[in-house]
């Protein structure tokens, strides 16, 4: 894949993301035993339960809502580059929209 030759090409985009819930016990029962298959690997080594890396899930796609998503893009003028940010937050349904 050839990069854009002009930086002004190039849209930046950042995504950030919480876990669904905001503790363990209040996700549904399906789902901690999602997570919990999820992490087996992981709480063999150390012998932890499921909830304990739950503020974890907002990296895993299955377990995570998004709450806000940001692009940037660069605009030359006559003082050089200028980095251009809009960030949008809200609902992830609303966002997604």
């Amino acid at each position: 894949m050839k990069l854009p030759q002009a930086p002004e090409n190039i849209l930046f985009l950042d995504i950030e993301t919480v876990p669904e819930a905001t503790g363990f016990s209040l996700v549904s029962e399906q789902a901690q035993d999602l997570f919990a298959a999820n992490t087996a690997c992981k709480r063999k080594v150390d012998d932890l339960s499921a909830g304990y890396y739950y503020d974890l899930a907002g990296i895993w796609a299955e377990f995570r809502k998004i709450i806000c998503i940001s692009v940037g893009y660069l605009t030359t003028t006559t003082n050089g580059r200028r980095l251009r940010v809009c960030s949008f937050f809200s609902e992830e349904n609303e966002l997604l929209v």
